[in-house]
């Protein structure tokens, strides 16, 4: 199991590395897939700021799934206390949006 980072970005597979975050490169015809620096395919921007921007983008998506969990969780106590129809309805319309923001499918 690999220790590194990863998200998606658009069609981008990401990883973070030692040296920051990488992307990976499908290799043409017998060549194996590898990972290369991201800073390379994410122009207009370059440079190490490209690495920070990532590091915070990786931050919100983990504290959005975070809170995602919280609600869900909230949606079973709503459940387990019996609350009315109104109430489940809305929790379930906030799911469906932070879903929809964070493009994560919920089963």
């Amino acid at each position: 199991m690999s220790d590194y980072e990863t998200m998606q970005v658009g069609e981008l597979e990401l990883r973070k590395g030692e040296e920051g975050w990488q992307h990976l490169s499908e290799g043409y015809g017998g060549e194996p897939d590898r990972w290369c620096d991201a800073t390379d395919v994410l122009g207009p921007f370059g440079g190490s700021g490209i690495n920070d921007v990532l590091d915070e983008l990786a931050a919100s998506k983990r504290k959005a799934e975070a809170l995602l969990s919280q609600v869900i969780s909230l949606k079973t106590l709503i459940v387990d206390i019996g609350a009315d129809n109104a109430v489940l309805n809305l929790n379930e319309r906030l799911i469906e949006r932070m879903e929809a923001v964070m493009l994560v499918p919920h089963n």
